[in-house]
């Protein structure tokens, strides 16, 4: 599940506590730059599809930290399945 618009302050413990009315999320990663500094949005991974709708639907566009949430399903396409297997050489 993917969260937007997070709050700088917010702490993945944080969001853990918001969500867990849904289910207990199996992993939580909030992404930050290589300073530590929040680049304003995570992830939520939840073992059970039924309760990862549930959040989806109960948390998008909620208001925190005064901050309206962004929260949606994630694309979980792999990287390596994102780009063209196809090769070109420019000579």
């Amino acid at each position: 599940v993917f969260v937007g618009n997070i709050h700088p302050d917010t702490k993945e413990e944080e969001v853990i506590e918001l969500f867990k009315k849904f289910g207990k999320p199996d992993r939580s990663i909030v992404r930050r730059s290589a300073e530590g500094i929040s680049l304003g949005y995570g992830f939520l991974e939840f073992s059970d599809a039924s309760q990862a709708r549930k959040a989806v639907e109960g948390m998008n566009l909620i208001v925190y930290k005064e901050r309206q949430l962004r929260v949606d399903f994630a694309d979980c396409r792999s990287k390596s399945s994102q780009f063209s297997p196809i090769v070109f050489i420019d000579q």
